[in-house]
């Protein structure tokens, strides 16, 4: 028998990553072999780290990480269709040079 695992809650500062202790931003969740439900988290790092395998094995990925919504915000703008990102601010180190310098 499968159980459903309901994880509408969302992550919070008390959630850590099981691989360095760091905040995680991932919950996987995942069928023992015995289809007992279980979770693991991971910060975003080790979350797009071992994506590629826990996509292949999990029932679930809840992804909150920052990065993917700074990511998506980034390509709605690009494509016209989501909020206008401000310019990027000098604070006195040489000539603007993007967003990255």
């Amino acid at each position: 028998m499968t159980q459903t695992i309901a994880h509408n809650k969302p992550l919070t500062a008390l959630d850590v990553c099981d691989r360095c202790g760091a905040q995680a931003y991932v919950r996987v969740l995942l069928l023992d072999s015995n289809d007992r439900p279980g979770e693991l988290k991971f910060c975003g790092h080790h979350g797009r780290l071992h994506a590629r395998a826990l996509a292949k094995v999990a029932i679930d990925i809840q992804d909150e990480s920052p990065q993917r919504a700074a990511a998506t915000a980034l390509v709605a703008a690009i494509a016209g269709s989501g909020p206008v990102l401000p310019e990027p601010q000098d604070k006195g180190r040489g000539p603007k040079r993007g967003w990255f310098s």
